[in-house]
């Protein structure tokens, strides 16, 4: 190919008398076209009218296919090389998939387009000799007809009847001695198009081919593995997401359960350490109170109604000792009982408290007003050292203990209806800032005589 581009015919025709082997004879007007410049064909000087396979451009046609790794270009530049230099006018590529041969591409030379990866069902395409097709797939033969029409029984098929091509030229494509493949060509302006030359020309390429598309098809397979693994992983990002997001959810919700059991510094040390250890508290008030002939009301009440009233005056308790930097610790009944100073240590917390528990007092009486059903609170208050902790390991419930607690609850025993009731403890921390009036020594059970006083201005 070089000498004769570079006009050294002498050298050619040399070559050409030492190595005859190497060289095809063809028919006249045999070359591979649409592979570059520089592309020609030999004529024979045994024949006169044939012409020689040009090696150099079977090898471009290969290179061509080797370079392509996509499936469908590669099936776009097979069928335009086959089509162009195949000497066909319509090119028809089955291959196997899932055992099955399928029509993946199809092109005409009157056309600028490939179809590709149409995957049509053989009995489902009325655009070829199916005879022809069925005998190459039962023989691994290569079909050549000269002239469809007159091809003995392959002139009885529907199609020829009835499209009447010329020639056709029908190929297996085998990998390892299988069948991968069938490349069906029809030429229907001439009889004796495809030639014995370009029959070789594909038989040359048909290895390369057949190689090409394994190694596309493997391409595919693994980019459509590597999108669905990618796919996968993204769904499975989204399902971590939304599996944290409820579980924050989910936390946030135990959080708020747990805070609304145990003082948040104690839930704190809890969820941190798993445990919490008892803690003494010098300087804590302690509030105590509960409702004025509470017995009976509850008597004519009904259970729903009862904790429905509960339920509205705890709430609103619980907004006014938060409010106030205090902290509920449990309710029994129709008992109430706060702690100011614990667990977070507050220098006013008798002054917090006993203001706590004049707004409770304003509380009752503004929704006294309103309310069809009317209550009336005792109150007491006593300040001093307590222990505080939780007790039970399946339940938590934080209490505290001591001789304040204690003290507090007599307190509220000893009050009045609607009345605030402090013990001399708490009354020496708050007399300046809230006035009380002293009450006469009373027998305390337990305590003997004790100091009690009333906070004034109650509303």
């Amino acid at each position: 190919y070089g000498w004769r581009k570079w006009g050294a015919t002498a050298r050619v025709r040399q070559l050409e008398e030492d190595h005859q082997d190497l060289l095809i004879v063809a028919g006249s007007g045999d070359q591979l076209a649409g592979l570059g410049s520089g592309t020609t064909s030999s004529s024979s000087s045994s024949t006169g009218t044939g012409s020689r396979l040009d090696l150099s451009a079977v090898l471009k046609a290969a290179t061509i296919l080797s370079s392509e790794i996509r499936l469908e270009r590669l099936l776009e530049s097979m069928m335009r090389i086959v089509i162009e230099n195949g000497g066909a006018q319509k090119g028809i590529l089955l291959l196997e998939v899932n055992d099955l041969l399928v029509i993946q591409a199809e092109a005409r030379a009157d056309r600028d387009t490939v179809e590709v990866l149409q995957e049509i069902p053989l009995h489902d395409h009325d655009g070829l000799a199916r005879s022809v097709i069925n005998y190459v797939m039962r023989t691994r033969e290569t079909v050549v007809l000269d002239d469809a029409m007159r091809a003995g029984s392959f002139a009885k098929d529907s199609y020829v009847i009835k499209a009447k091509p010329r020639s056709i030229l029908c190929t297996p494509l085998l990998h390892q001695g299988k069948l991968a493949g069938i490349l069906y060509l029809e030429n229907n302006l001439s009889p004796g198009a495809f030639t014995p030359a370009r029959v070789e020309m594909l038989n040359l390429l048909s290895s390369e081919i057949v190689i090409s598309l394994e190694n596309a098809r493997l391409y595919r397979t693994l980019e459509e593995y590597s999108r669905s693994l990618e796919q996968k992983v993204q769904k499975r990002t989204k399902e971590l997401s939304r599996a944290n997001t409820e579980l924050s959810r989910e936390k946030r919700k135990a959080d708020e359960l747990l805070l609304n059991v145990l003082p948040a510094k104690v839930a704190e040390n809890l969820k941190r350490d798993g445990r919490t250890e008892p803690e003494s508290f010098d300087d804590v008030t302690v509030f105590f109170s509960d409702f004025v002939d509470f017995s009976s009301a509850s008597q004519a009440l009904g259970p729903k109604r009862l904790i429905g009233e509960l339920n509205e005056l705890f709430t609103a308790f619980d907004n006014i000792v938060e409010l106030h930097g205090c902290e509920r610790i449990k309710t029994i009944g129709d008992a109430y009982m706060f702690v100011c100073g614990m667990p977070a240590a507050d220098p006013s917390h008798a002054l917090h408290a006993v203001t706590a528990a004049q707004e409770i007092l304003r509380y009752i009486l503004h929704r006294n007003e309103t309310a069809d059903l009317t209550w009336k609170l005792r109150i007491g208050l006593h300040s001093g050292p307590v222990v505080g902790g939780i007790v039970g390991v399946k339940k938590y419930i934080y209490d505290v203990f001591g001789d304040t607690i204690n003290t507090a609850s007599r307190m509220e025993s000893m009050s009045e209806p609607m009345r605030i009731n402090l013990s001399e403890v708490t009354h020496n921390l708050v007399k300046d800032k809230i006035p009380c009036t002293p009450r006469e020594l009373l027998e305390i059970k337990g305590k003997g005589r004790m100091q009690m006083y009333f906070v004034d201005c109650e509303p």
